[in-house]
């Protein structure tokens, strides 16, 4: 059952109130759709910025897992792979941070 905001008095109420127990003051229906709306809009960004952490938190492991191993066997060769690796890494760090950042806005 959600809550909502009573416009009135501003304490919480019951989405299938047709008056505030507080104030008596009437709740619209259009105030229901509202705070339906804007519960889901919130929950959409909470999943989205839990994906983006998730993926910030792999890339950054990637990313220092390989720059360890380049760091730990200097000219030798395969570094490539490791190179590639370290690449990948920065750019999901960089991509996670950024959708991070934009679904805040």
């Amino acid at each position: 059952m959600t809550q909502i905001f009573c416009l009135e008095c501003k304490k919480q109420v019951s989405e299938r109130a047709n008056v505030c127990p507080h104030c008596a003051c009437p709740i619209d229906s259009s105030i229901v759709a509202a705070a339906a709306a804007a519960t889901a809009k919130d929950q959409a960004i909470k999943i989205a910025n839990e994906k983006f952490k998730s993926m910030q938190l792999m890339s950054s492991i990637t990313l220092g897992v390989s720059l360890l191993v380049l760091s730990s066997t200097p000219g030798e060769t395969g570094n490539g792979m490791w190179v590639a690796l370290s690449a990948t890494g920065l750019a999901g760090l960089i991509y996670a941070s950024a959708g991070m950042w934009l679904k805040r806005r």
